[in-house]
């Protein structure tokens, strides 16, 4: 495969719980990249 490029501006971390009706993520912590103003 060839790399490819593409913008990200933050990182997020999510833990999943599989149920009968299927997953559920749940949003743990977002961190913003770049620069602060």
């Amino acid at each position: 495969y060839d790399p490819i490029d593409f913008p990200v501006d933050r990182v997020q971390f999510f833990s999943s719980e599989l149920l009968p009706t299927g997953a559920v993520y749940t949003l743990l912590k977002s961190f913003p990249l770049g620069e602060t103003v």
